[in-house]
């Protein structure tokens, strides 16, 4: 019994939905925050700013347009993902920034993942490198495996 009355606070942690006088998640452990993201994030994972700070990613240019670099994800993802983005992102280098039209994924494995990154205007350089960053403050790059 629990007393319900307005000037009580009551948190509930567990409820029992079985027949019987005796639970049995008295004996379940309480799960470990850690472990538990961990398991979550093998299906989804979000690269935000304030995950990565700005920074996402180093790319090397392949072409004017065209660069390619590393993400990594905190755990083996359970399938290869897929990739959507949303938000503004730019390739910065010392001098420059340049708007980026397209993300994707070209290849993963393990905890690691191919990223495609597009810039627009073909004013990129092969062979320089770029580091992708935020190019606002709601953006995300998610990565979705076995949903």
């Amino acid at each position: 019994q629990v007393d319900v009355r307005p000037s009580k606070t009551v948190t509930i942690r567990a409820v029992k939905l079985e027949l019987g006088t005796v639970s049995t998640l008295a004996n379940d452990v309480e799960p470990n925050y850690t472990t538990e993201l961990l398991k979550c994030q093998r299906y989804f994972y979000r690269m935000t700013q304030s995950v990565v700070s700005a920074q996402m990613a180093w790319v090397m240019g392949f072409s004017s347009t065209n660069s390619y670099g590393n993400i990594k994800t905190p755990v083996p993802m359970a399938s290869t993902p897929t990739l959507s983005f949303a938000g503004t992102f730019n390739l910065s280098d010392a001098a420059n920034t340049y708007p980026v039209t397209n993300l994707s994924l070209t290849a993963y494995e393990g905890d690691t993942g191919t990223l495609y990154a597009q810039a627009s205007g073909g004013s990129i350089t092969a062979g320089k490198m770029y580091i992708l960053a935020c190019g606002s403050s709601n953006a995300y790059i998610d990565l979705t495996a076995g949903l």
